[in-house]
Order: C-alpha cells, then sequence, then structure tokens
C-alpha cells in the first residue's frame, strides 16, 4: 500500500509498504535494520512494516513474505508424547523457555504443541509454539533415531492434576504414542485455560 511516509516519521510524500506477520523474536531484530518499522497500522509485537524502495533484497523481501503466510494460516494443534525415562521433561523449561525436541511429524512454524509427559505422570504438562521446524540433526542410539528438531517455546505450565490421561480419554485422545493432532474437544478445553 502507499501511505504518508509522515505515518513511519519518515517526512513528506509517499512511500511503498509491505506489513508481514512474523514471530515476535525475529521483528525485534529486524526494527534494528535499515528498511523496517514497527508496523502501521496493525499489531506492533508480531507485524512489521517494510518500505519497498530496494532497500531490502527481493529473495530476502519473499522469505519474509512466506514466513507471515505460514504465521497468518491456521494453525494445528499437536500433542506429542515424552518419556521421562529418556528426558527430564519436569526441568527442560527450568533456565530457558526455548528447548529443541525431536520433530517426526508435520508440525509446522507456529503451530500449537502440547507436551505430555508418559509414566509415572501421564499427565499433559506444557502448551508450546513452533519457532522453528525441519532443523536437519543426527542422533541414534538402539532406541532412538532423530533426524530433524524443532525449536519450540514454552507458553503455559499446567500442574499434573489439571489435564491427566484419564481427562484427556474423555476428551476424545486414547492413546498418545506419537506426534498426533488433538481432538476439538481437548482443543475447546486447552483453550478455555
Amino acid at each position: 500500500m502507499n501511505i504518508s511516509k509522515s505515518k513511519l516519521g519518515k517526512g513528506k510524500g509517499y512511500v511503498e509498504i509491505l506489513n508481514l506477520k512474523l514471530i515476535e523474536e525475529k521483528t525485534q531484530k529486524l526494527l534494528q535494520r535499515k528498511g523496517f518499522y514497527p508496523s502501521y497500522h496493525m499489531k506492533k509485537a508480531d507485524w512489521i512494516t517494510i518500505v519497498l524502495d530496494d532497500t531490502i533484497a527481493n529473495t530476502e523481501m519473499m522469505q519474509y513474505v512466506s514466513e507471515s503466510h505460514q504465521a497468518t494460516e491456521v494453525l494445528a494443534e499437536w500433542i506429542i508424547p515424552a518419556n521421562p525415562k529418556y528426558y527430564d521433561m519436569l526441568t527442560c523449561f527450568d533456565a530457558t523457555d526455548t528447548i529443541i525436541w525431536k520433530q517426526s511429524s508435520n508440525i509446522k512454524v507456529n503451530d500449537i504443541v502440547y507436551i505430555y509427559v508418559g509414566s509415572p505422570y501421564s499427565a499433559l504438562f506444557y502448551k508450546c509454539q513452533a519457532l522453528e521446524v525441519n532443523i536437519p540433526y543426527s542422533y541414534q542410539t538402539k532406541d532412538l533415531t532423530i533426524k530433524n528438531v524443532m525449536r519450540i517455546k514454552l507458553i503455559k505450565k499446567y500442574d499434573q492434576d489439571k489435564f491427566p490421561f484419564a481427562i484427556l480419554k474423555e476428551l476424545g485422545v486414547r492413546a498418545i504414542r506419537w506426534p498426533r493432532l488433538i481432538t476439538k474437544e481437548l482443543s475447546d478445553a486447552l483453550n478455555k485455560e
């Protein structure tokens, strides 16, 4: 769109811009660069305005257009299992709000990922957002092979008694052996929180 340069604090005349939705972390980094501005007429935290004056290379801009498209898609909600015998999920978010996790499904950037911690806890513990997906990774043991990981960010923690397996079962989740989309009933219950 064409807007007055004054809307961006750039003086007089008009400028052609493009508004894009990106993850907040990326938006904050890009605002440090020339050609990127706090979004005009959109939520400032996760939208950004790019001035179309050839400051930003077309290939770079198209990458952001693709990311923006992903960010505005309807988010899928996944539930993934975590086995406490292999990984200490109960302390993984103590020092940071962002971790890498094995990816073996079609999870996309910005999808919501709920982490279910298996026996002896048998409950849903975390709500996260996928920040990066399909990151190449090589790890293999006799019990586990990892070829790709995703970077996920903690959004919310749940007490062990909030969504135990018995409640998940009532909400249509009968088994959590691999990543799967959650049921509408579970989505409704989780999103009431």
